[in-house]
């Protein structure tokens, strides 16, 4: 058995059976669960499903009859639970192709009469104002059910990370940026750190584009100085086409496409702030 307890800061998943205890923070837990399934079944095909089923009946039943033919299927898990692709098809059905989510008490209502969530539905208790525990549920499909509950009762809508890419719960439609940590920290593009330290998407994204105006205009003086008025003039067009679709869609694709231009080998290679300097001040104590 599965039970689940909510409040604003914290969503805690609970095992009964194996002890194992999962705590991930509220405003995050849709989006770090669908991306776990998501990971676990990549391009997975809703069409499938139906498939996917049958064949894992047929398997089981070689199987329990020591049928040679029976195979070895590999196991997935999530809370300690064993998945297939269901809890992804359900998210998938529900989801429906929208971008933004905004779940009402009717929709989860409705939801918990699609998957026959009889009891042990609706939360137990309210242990404090804003808070909420289920138990008793059987499967990450209930489980995300029941947090779709406290987000609709909370009025959250759910919605993607521009950045990263990941669902995650909001009280308004302006938060565009998640908190989890950028995808792009520890990226290394043209043999650069694309993001020097952990930040969150948010504040990530704003860093680097800072970044990336900084190193096109080392390069455009240094043309600019040597009097290279064609390659100038490239380099804005190319860099405004980048600069566009980044502040349209800053993802990692779009921000390694403009670092692997700026980085390139036919980019003047990067200065450390002050190196000209510092050279022309050691070489006058030197005497050279």
């Amino acid at each position: 058995m599965l039970n689940i307890s909510i409040d604003k800061e914290n969503t805690v998943v609970h095992n009964t059976k194996t002890y194992g205890k999962w705590t991930v923070k509220t405003s995050r837990f849709f989006g770090v669960v669908y991306a776990a399934l998501e990971r676990d079944f990549p391009n997975f095909d809703c069409s499938e499903m139906g498939n996917i089923i049958i064949n894992r009946i047929n398997n089981e039943f070689k199987r329990l009859n020591n049928q040679p033919e029976a195979k070895q299927e590999k196991s997935t898990y999530l809370f300690h639970c064993e998945e297939y692709g269901v809890s992804l098809y359900n998210l998938l059905m529900f989801i429906d192709g929208q971008k933004v989510l905004s779940p009402t008490l009717k929709d989860i209502e409705d939801l918990r009469m699609l998957h026959r969530m009889t009891t042990s539905y609706l939360p137990i208790s309210i242990d404090e104002p804003g808070s909420m525990r289920f138990e008793g549920l059987k499967t990450v499909t209930q489980v995300m059910i029941a947090a779709l509950y406290y987000y609709a009762y909370n009025e959250y809508k759910l919605t993607r990370c521009k950045h990263c890419g990941k669902w995650f719960a909001t009280k308004t439609l302006k938060e565009e940026y998640c908190d989890n940590t950028s995808p792009c920290y520890g990226l290394i593009v043209a043999g650069k750190k694309v993001l020097g330290s952990e930040r969150t998407c948010k504040d990530a994204v704003g860093i680097i584009k800072q970044r990336l105006a900084d190193r096109k205009k080392q390069i455009y003086d240094k043309w600019y100085a040597e009097g290279l008025e064609e390659e100038c003039f490239e380099l804005n067009e190319r860099f405004y086409q980048y600069k566009a679709a980044i502040k349209e869609n800053p993802t990692v694709e779009n921000i390694t496409a403009c670092m692997e231009y700026l980085y390139s080998d036919s980019m003047p290679k990067q200065e450390r702030p002050n190196r000209r300097k510092s050279n022309a001040y050691m070489r006058g104590l030197l005497g050279t």
